[in-house]
């Protein structure tokens, strides 16, 4: 076997779920060859890693299902992982809301009010998914900042938040979506 120095490969996979893969990712590759491709790298001497991205909440976001993932990956050779909750630009949220609308239409309300602010979700969720995620990345040794910092961080329960209105079609599919950069 020959080690590669200072080449790494990172893999990207937020569930086990292939439905799930199919429905939001149609054309990416299922869970099973993703981790098939960490497993072969590994053993050819390259450094992989799990990114755990993006973290749907409500969808991808127990517990059970990344520690399903990090077990995954650990046990064929990954040596680092990065959790990431997603982010929700205005052009992204448009598509993604509609897809959501489409899949998971029981869902919609909630992710209008956790990104009510924004692109981010709701303060108090990502504190408590960033808590979670660190105390799993400690415990399969998949990232030493975080096994470090592990003792030290609260755990958290994460709260959904109630939707205070429903979501109007007007806010799933804006007439127009515009981006503007000041020069």
């Amino acid at each position: 076997m020959t080690r590669m120095e200072d080449v790494s490969v990172n893999i990207s996979l937020n569930t086990m779920d292939a439905a799930v893969i199919r429905m939001l990712e149609p054309a990416s590759p299922l869970p099973a060859a993703r981790l098939e491709t960490i497993h072969r790298l590994s053993d050819a001497g390259v450094d992989t890693s799990l990114f755990v991205a993006p973290v749907l909440p409500l969808i991808t976001d127990a517990e059970d299902g990344i520690r399903g993932l990090l077990t995954s990956a650990r046990e064929r050779g990954a040596v680092y992982a990065m959790i990431s909750l997603l982010r929700l630009s205005r052009d992204v949220k448009k598509w993604y809301l509609a897809t959501l609308k489409l899949h998971f239409p029981q869902l919609v309300q909630s992710y209008r009010e956790l990104y009510s602010q924004g692109a981010y979700a709701e303060g108090d969720y990502i504190r408590s998914f960033k808590a979670m995620a660190a105390l799993l990345l400690a415990e399969f040794k998949l990232d030493k900042r975080t096994a470090e910092m592990a003792e030290t961080i609260p755990s958290l329960p994460r709260r959904m938040p109630e939707p205070s209105k429903p979501v109007t079609g007007k806010e799933l599919m804006p007439e127009v979506e515009q981006l503007s950069f000041p020069f």
